[in-house]
């Protein structure tokens, strides 16, 4: 089956090849269009809608969603349930966040992982940290613990505080 298009109005059309047939109408203003997608064996039917606006592009299906946006060099992506994700060559970023309020955010500072919850972090093999300064810090406390064998060292001092100190 080939892709088929009708278009009124001073609207787009499209065309090409694929399966499914597209009908696209122009609305006022003249850089918006709306239609009605067919695609698939079930010929599910999908609304759709484009609009142009100067160097922005904005594609919009059901409740998801993809902005091209020429002006900042950025790109977003929404799903109906509220998750994003967007790059920004203005900003340098790129940053991820879904519905339960987790985020990713890449950019020049660095990268930044928030979550409302937890954030679990499982390997087959070593996990290794390192920076210039490493800060672990939690509200009620801290539990660092190896199975075979665990130790603290330093080539300077080696500092440990409490209000009690146990060892063994």
């Amino acid at each position: 089956m080939s892709k088929q298009s009708t278009s009124t109005g001073s609207g787009a059309s499209s065309s090409g090849s694929g399966v499914g047939s597209t009908n696209v109408s122009g609305a006022s203003p003249a850089n918006t269009a709306t239609g009605t997608a067919v695609f698939g064996v079930t010929g599910e039917a999908v609304q759709f809608s484009i609009d142009v606006q100067g160097a922005v592009i904005r594609l919009s299906v059901l409740q998801y969603s993809v902005v091209l946006n020429g002006l900042t060099g950025s790109i977003d992506l929404s799903t109906a349930c509220g998750s994003k994700i967007s790059m920004n060559d203005q900003t340098k970023e790129l940053s991820m966040r879904d519905e339960h309020r987790n985020e990713l955010v890449m950019n020049a500072a660095g990268i930044q992982l928030t979550s409302e919850g937890s954030i679990t972090l499982n390997a087959g093999g070593p996990v290794t940290l390192s920076g210039l300064s490493i800060a672990a810090s939690a509200e009620t406390s801290l539990a660092l613990e190896g199975a075979s064998s665990a130790k603290l060292s330093s080539s300077a001092q080696t500092e440990v505080k409490g209000a009690m100190v146990m060892i063994n």
